[in-house]
């Protein structure tokens, strides 16, 4: 069932960035961009693709922690770092992104770019998720799924 999953995520991120480079997601009445840039560069392992509310998308450096921002008809920014080894992203509906890490951090970055760590589980993140309430579905390594409801995240630590 695990394998069944990851497999499915696969294909649903592979074909998020098709769409997104054929120009078919987000469409309006912006002019074109090029379509064929780097976002994250030096194949620094990209992790995750992710699309807020208003077409941006999030891409993260699994390996240097860097996490980039590519505003419709813009070119892609540096939005923040996170230490530690990244493997999951997610956004929630108030354009909050989420990251995950190797060794079971959860951390939020907000709208200014603040970094917050937010959760920890026990082990590895290998998908994030939010649902429409704020809160986040995480699955783990050790093939646990977990929801953390939005009041159950912990905002103060940095």
């Amino acid at each position: 069932m695990q394998r069944t999953m990851y497999r499915q995520l696969c294909v649903l991120g592979l074909t998020s960035l098709f769409l997104i480079l054929a120009g078919t997601v987000g469409a309006s009445d912006q002019p074109a961009r090029n379509t064929t840039g780097i976002i994250c560069p030096n194949s620094a392992e990209p992790i995750g693709l992710v699309m807020d509310s208003r077409s941006n998308v999030y891409t993260a450096c699994g390996m240097t922690g860097q996490i980039f921002c590519l505003p419709p008809g813009g070119d892609p920014v540096s939005y923040a770092e996170v230490e530690g080894t990244l493997t999951a992203l997610a956004v929630d509906s108030r354009r909050i992104l989420y990251i995950g890490t190797e060794s079971g951090q959860i951390h939020a970055i907000t709208l200014d770019g603040s970094v917050h760590e937010v959760h920890r589980c026990t082990s590895r993140i290998i998908g994030l998720s939010a649902d429409r309430d704020g809160g986040l579905i995480i699955a783990m390594g050790n093939g646990t799924v977990v929801t953390v409801e939005r009041e159950e995240l912990e905002w103060g630590k940095k």
